[in-house]
């Protein structure tokens, strides 16, 4: 399982810290392999999206580019990837598909 970190990473966010630590403890208890890679909001390929079996769009918004991140979060709904945004992560999900599902 390759698990894609979207977000800004910020060495002093707690949250950033944490959430590949937590993936790692919770991919050693149900003994399944398992790489966590940071995307961070500039660098964006959406050619290279369908390689990741899940998406995490990470707390401490603004991101700087918040259209890529968008994309991502597109990306995910469309094609029933499995996807979790936490704090701003989930503000962004929501205008997401606001945008997007409902126009």
């Amino acid at each position: 399982m390759k698990i894609a970190l979207v977000g800004d990473y910020n060495e002093e966010v707690v949250a950033h810290r944490a959430i590949p630590m937590a993936i790692q403890l919770a991919s050693k208890a149900e003994q399944i392999p398992t790489q966590v890679k940071w995307i961070s909001s500039e660098n964006v390929v959406v050619e290279e999206l369908a390689m990741y079996s899940a998406f995490w769009c990470v707390p401490a918004s603004p991101y700087l580019h918040m259209e890529n991140v968008l994309q991502v979060i597109e990306y995910a709904r469309v094609n029933n990837v499995p996807f979790l945004g936490t704090c701003g992560g989930y503000q962004h999900a929501a205008l997401e598909y606001a945008r997007n599902a409902l126009g």
